[in-house]
């Protein structure tokens, strides 16, 4: 056998090229789903998951009460934004009229944009940027977490599945703001613990224009330099988090909004359930995930049981 020989390729080995190229080049092999599926962040995978789990409760009780699951994912506040992202705002006042200015035009006026520029209904518009800015959100979640002296990046990942099925949670999925607001505000910290203040600042500023929640950013940042200008560096780092969910959850107790949406509103305070995350950190991983599965059971019915049972507002 010439040298020439053993190079060259057998048939076989051609053919077999042939068909595995295309699979390759279409992500079809077992191997490189795996491999898509490893790369994908491990925070993005368990939010994404808890709001599947969330979204399939709301899917069977809309089935049992023959309620439309579309429908309910842009309910209540979800028709006010998506009005006036296609019709713009009224001159009511009143939170309860269509297009009512009582809705900040961040998340709406976004609908709007990439409605025009990519011509996607507005509806598949408003729920696109809700997933999106939530796993955005789950991204930033540990990274807050590990700037906490004695937590880990599990505690950092439970924090993710704490927030992605809490009661309510659903609202996540929704065409509501909470999504948007709760993405900008979580980098919004991240950056300011990073010493970034110009961008901490411009997010801030953003999610200003997309729910009050803003505010407790403004707390926080000025807390924040209270503590650099008073202590070292590493103190300030818990003290705004711990600042920014207390204002946050003030802003909520102190709204004149009605009582049937105080649970939702709290969910851009995302920083008081980091206790409940390092705690459950510390316990065997038996007794974690038990606790998370019955945190998601009844987080997700009761979001479900809001949309589809509940005569009010969330």
């Amino acid at each position: 056998m010439t040298v020439l020989d053993r190079l060259a390729p057998s048939a076989g080995d051609l053919a077999g090229r042939q068909t595995a190229e295309p699979a390759r080049r279409l992500g079809g092999t077992p191997g490189a789903a795996r491999e898509r599926i490893r790369r994908v962040p491990a925070p993005v995978v368990i939010y994404l998951a808890g709001q599947a789990f969330a979204v399939g409760m709301l899917a069977f009780l809309c089935a049992a009460r023959g309620h439309s699951l579309l429908g309910s994912l842009t309910a209540w506040d979800g028709q006010h934004f998506l009005r006036i992202a296609t019709h713009g705002y009224t001159f009511s006042t009143a939170a309860d009229t269509p297009g009512s200015p009582a809705f900040l035009p961040g998340y709406p006026g976004l609908i709007a944009a990439l409605h025009t520029v990519i011509g996607v209904p507005a509806v598949a518009v408003a729920l696109a940027i809700s997933w999106i800015a939530g796993a955005v959100f789950a991204c930033a979640i540990p990274h807050l977490v590990r700037r906490i002296p004695g937590m880990d990046h599990r505690a950092g990942l439970i924090a993710v599945a704490l927030v992605a099925v809490s009661p309510v949670s659903i609202t996540l999925a929704m065409a509501y703001s909470e999504a948007l607001v709760c993405a900008l505000a979580s980098w919004a910290l991240v950056h300011a613990l990073r010493g970034n203040w110009w961008i901490a600042g411009l997010l801030a500023l953003t999610a200003g224009t997309v729910r009050i929640s803003g505010l407790a950013l403004a707390v926080a940042f000025g807390i924040a330099a209270i503590a650099l200008a008073v202590a070292s560096i590493r103190q300030h780092q818990p003290a705004i988090l711990i600042a920014y969910g207390l204002a946050a959850l003030m802003e909520v107790i102190a709204s004149a909004g009605v009582m049937n949406s105080k649970i939702r509103l709290l969910i851009p305070a995302f920083t008081i359930l980091l206790p409940a995350a390092a705690w459950l950190a510390r316990q065997p991983g038996a007794h974690a995930r038990w606790a998370l599965a019955v945190i998601a059971v009844a987080g997700s019915w009761l979001g479900a049981y809001a949309l589809t049972i509940w005569t009010h507002a969330i």
